[in-house]
């Protein structure tokens, strides 16, 4: 099929389907995700994964990570204090743990099974946020206890697909000795950034600023984000997370922080990052799942209620919340989104993951992504929230 056909199929597709699942109170990701099952090998056949299309997929995780970094409210996660903290590391540790055992259960190796540990520690903040919102719940104690570990989350979970995407660089399970060596090369990237990059882009401001040519600031703020995605490479992690921490540095950095998400969600949501989601439908093999990993998907989905829903519940109990609060945020951290599909695909393309596992992982996702919203409400229903 010729390329500009294929995009302006893609696109108009994702839009449309997008449409849909808004009417429908649903995320628009949903409808994205199904429209490349439509086109794709699991039904009509008529787009492939070609080279253009990996490119503008490509690009749309590098923004979407992107403005993830320069979306994280720091204030705002202060306000819940400590016991997003605590929260945070026990749904991370019973997210993971439940993964990986059920990798190993299965007989997938070591490093497939720590993959899949990886992809269920994420949350999507925006599913649970939107869900919050839409019920008037955003302001009570649960809710901003389920945004803040949300968005904290999301941090840990790009720390996570920082070691992974290390390890699949090699294709096997390191020994304990680089897997420290990885971690403190994450850490230093981070602390190097987060300590010399505000500095840095404050002082470039004022020039880039004072530049008379048209965008100077949107073309300077990509300079900048595909910079530091080739660092992060060279240094043998995802170009991704170089894109979030230019997010992050941005954030802390500059007082156009409005400004900059203004220029980039238009290109993001409206073009680019359609193109990952409709390109994770068209990966997305059902008949892998009927046929062979019908029991893996099942499981799975399992893991991802119960070990957010013990983890999360538990980790809040435990720093004096009460059980109908503990639960609500138990039930607010289920949906899984972006970062768990940009781990899966990380870990599909390094052939650590899949076709039949990367399928069921999809599946994962839009069950949570659907019954989310339900389970949230249902869960505030419960009594009355302090």
């Amino acid at each position: 099929m010729n390329e500009l056909l294929a995009i302006a199929i893609v696109l108009a597709g994702a839009k449309i389907a997008g449409e849909i699942a808004k009417r429908a109170h649903q995320p628009s990701i949903i409808g994205e995700i199904l429209t490349g099952v439509i086109l794709g090998g699991s039904m009509l056949n008529i787009i492939e994964m070609d080279s253009t299309l990996n490119l503008l997929s490509e690009l749309g995780i590098i923004l979407l990570l992107f403005l993830a970094g320069v979306s994280i409210d720091v204030d705002r996660l202060k306000s819940v204090g400590s016991v997003v903290l605590v929260d945070s590391i026990f749904n991370i540790a019973f997210a993971f743990l439940f993964g990986y055992s059920i990798g190993l259960l299965f007989g997938f190796s070591q490093m497939t099974s720590l993959f899949l540990g990886g992809i269920l520690t994420a949350t999507s903040v925006g599913i649970t946020t939107r869900t919050l919102m839409d019920i008037g719940k955003l302001d009570t104690k649960a809710g901003m206890t389920i945004l803040g570990a949300a968005v904290l989350d999301d941090i840990e979970g790009i720390f996570i697909l920082s070691i992974l995407a290390g390890m699949a660089t090699t294709g096997t399970t390191p020994p304990i000795s680089e897997v420290v060596t990885l971690t403190l090369i994450v850490v230093g990237f981070f602390a190097i950034l987060l300590i010399l990059g505000p500095r840095i882009i404050s002082s470039m401001e004022t020039v880039v600023n004072s530049m008379r040519i048209d965008e100077a600031p949107f073309a300077m703020t990509l300079v900048f984000l595909f910079s530091l995605s080739y660092v992060a490479e060279q240094i043998h992690l995802a170009h991704i997370v170089g894109a979030f921490a230019a997010g992050l540095v941005l954030n802390m950095g500059t007082h156009y922080h409005e400004a900059i998400t203004d220029k980039f969600t238009p290109i993001t949501y409206g073009f680019l990052a359609p193109f990952f989601f409709v390109g994770v439908g068209i990966r997305t093999d059902l008949s892998a799942i009927l046929h062979t990993g019908f029991l893996i998907t099942i499981a799975i989905i399992l893991a991802a209620f119960v070990g957010k829903i013990v983890g999360c519940s538990l980790g809040v109990f435990i720093m004096g919340y009460n059980k109908k609060d503990s639960l609500r945020v138990g039930f607010g951290m289920i949906p899984r989104a972006e970062v768990a599909l940009i781990t899966a695909t990380i870990g599909l393309n390094a052939g650590i993951v899949s076709p039949e596992l990367f399928s069921s992982i999809v599946v994962m996702v839009l069950v949570c992504a659907l019954s989310a919203p339900v389970l949230i409400k249902w869960a505030f229903q419960i009594g009355r929230v302090q």
